[in-house]
C-alpha cells in the first residue's frame, strides 16, 4: 500500500464510521421503567472521565429514543451532565434490536469498571476471569450471527467474534510475556512496517465497534527495520489496548506513526481530542493506577508495551495536554 516514497498511510475501516454527536439529555426520551440498577461505580467513572462508550439512539419526531445505553443515560444525568456522546442511527425496529444486542454484548464483555489491577501472582486468576468473559461474548455473538437475520446484525456479530478471539489470544501471550524473563537465543524477527500493518488489520473490527478509526503512517525506511516479532507485537498491541478507552467517547481516532533516522526508530501512538488528563498521563505505566479506564487488560497492555520497548533497549513515555495524548517510543537503530 505504498502511497509514495516517504509514507504508507492506512485506514483500518473501509469507510469512515458514523459521526459521533453530543445529544442533550433533555432531548432524549427517558426509557421505560427498568430493573433496579447499582449505578454508583458508573456515576463515579463518568464524573471522572465522562461517558467512555457512546449511546446508540434513533431519531423519531424530533426526539431521540435509546437503542442501547440506559445505564449510561441514568448515570450521566445523575452525574450532572448536560449532554452525552451518541451515534444516531436511522434504522428499522429489527435493525435497532440487532444494534442493541451488539452494543450490550460489547459492553457486557468489558472489564468491571473498578476492577483492581492484579499483582503478578494473581494474573492467572484475572486472566481466567477475562477469558471467561470473552468466551461468553463469543457464544452470544454466535447466536447473534445465526439468529440476527439481517446484514447489520451479522456484521456486528462477526466483528465481535473477531474482537473476543484476538483479545483472548493477546491476553494469554501478554501475561506469559510479562511472567517470564527474557528468553535467550535467537527469536523470530519481522520488519517493523509489516508488523504494524498486520496489527492495524487486526484492530479493524474493534475500532469499527468503538465507532472510531485507526490511521497508520509508516515511513518507507521503517520497512527495513527488524524487531523481535512476538515481543514487539504483544507490546504495541498493548499500547493500543491501553489507549483505546480514551478514544471511544470522542469520535476521534488513533494515529500510529513510525519513522526511522540514522540513530533511532520513533513510534508515536497519538489520540486527539483526548479524555486523558495530563496529570494522569504521568501515571500511564504505573501499576498502582487502580481506576484506569479499560481495567486490568489496559494495565497489562501498558506493562507489556513498556517491557517490550525496554527489552529492545528503547524508552517509552506518555504525554497529554488539553487537546491530545501521545505514547512515544524510541528504539535505538540496530547495527
Amino acid at each position: 500500500m505504498r502511497a509514495d516514497a516517504h509514507y504508507v498511510e492506512q485506514l483500518t475501516s473501509d469507510t469512515l464510521p458514523m459521526p459521533l454527536r453530543y445529544i442533550p439529555l433533555a432531548a432524549i426520551d427517558e426509557p421505560e421503567s427498568v430493573e433496579p440498577m447499582d449505578l454508583g461505580p458508573l456515576i463515579r467513572s463518568i464524573r471522572t472521565f465522562g461517558v467512555l462508550h457512546p449511546l446508540l439512539l434513533v431519531a423519531e419526531n424530533g426526539r431521540y429514543q435509546i437503542i442501547a445505553g440506559r445505564r449510561r443515560f441514568y448515570a450521566a444525568r445523575t452525574a450532572g451532565l448536560a449532554s452525552v456522546p451518541a451515534f444516531v442511527h436511522h434504522v428499522t425496529r429489527a435493525e435497532a434490536e440487532a444494534l442493541a444486542d451488539a452494543d450490550n454484548l460489547q459492553c457486557g464483555a468489558a472489564p468491571v469498571e473498578n476492577e483492581e489491577p492484579a499483582a503478578a501472582p494473581e494474573r492467572s486468576d484475572s486472566l481466567s476471569k477475562q477469558l471467561a468473559r470473552h468466551l461468553a461474548g463469543i457464544a452470544s455473538a454466535h447466536r447473534l450471527l445465526t439468529e440476527g437475520g439481517n446484514g447489520i446484525a451479522q456484521r456486528a456479530a462477526l466483528d465481535l467474534i473477531h474482537v473476543h478471539t484476538t483479545r483472548s489470544a493477546w491476553l494469554i501471550k501478554a501475561v506469559d510475556f510479562l511472567s517470564k524473563p527474557q528468553a535467550e537465543g535467537d527469536r523470530p524477527r519481522q520488519t517493523l512496517g509489516a508488523l504494524i500493518e498486520d496489527l492495524a488489520a487486526d484492530f479493524g473490527p474493534e475500532v469499527r465497534l468503538a465507532g472510531t478509526v485507526l490511521r497508520v503512517r509508516i515511513n518507507d525506511q521503517v520497512y527495513a527495520a527488524r524487531v523481535d516479532k512476538q515481543a514487539f507485537s504483544i507490546g504495541l498491541t498493548g499500547g493500543i489496548v491501553a489507549l483505546l478507552p480514551f478514544v471511544e467517547a470522542t469520535g476521534g481516532g488513533l494515529t500510529l506513526t513510525a519513522t526511522r533516522s540514522a540513530e533511532a526508530i520513533s513510534i508515536d501512538i497519538g489520540q486527539s481530542p483526548t479524555l486523558l488528563d495530563p496529570s494522569l498521563a504521568r501515571s500511564f505505566f504505573d501499576s498502582s493506577w487502580t481506576t484506569r479506564p479499560g481495567g486490568w487488560p489496559a494495565l497489562i497492555g501498558a506493562q507489556a508495551l513498556k517491557t517490550s520497548v525496554e527489552r529492545h533497549g528503547g524508552s517509552v513515555q506518555c504525554e497529554a495536554d488539553a487537546t491530545s495524548a501521545h505514547i512515544r517510543l524510541t528504539l535505538p537503530e540496530q547495527r
